[in-house]
């Protein structure tokens, strides 16, 4: 099990959020059905902050509701780049 970041942790935050922007923008459209899985998604909520868990939980709740869809990788990213 992977460590969560502190929410204080802003270089921390930064870094992770580097991270899913490069790997999101180095997959393709075609290429994230292994990024899309529940497990995979739940494995990287696993590694950020307790209370923005709570806000992604929201967020994927309004995706469900709104696009009858469930949410996916690029989601996760848009999440946190408008965060």
């Amino acid at each position: 099990m992977m460590i969560p970041i502190k929410g204080e942790d802003t270089i921390a935050m930064k870094d992770y959020l580097t991270f899913c922007v490069v790997f999101s923008n180095a997959i393709n459209k075609n290429d994230t059905h292994k990024t899309d899985q529940t497990e995979s998604i739940m494995k990287l909520v696993g590694k950020i902050p307790y209370q923005m868990r709570e806000r992604w939980q929201m967020h994927v709740y309004k995706i469900k509701e709104s696009s009858h869809k469930l949410a996916n990788f690029h989601d996760y990213v848009k999440f946190f780049k408008t965060g």
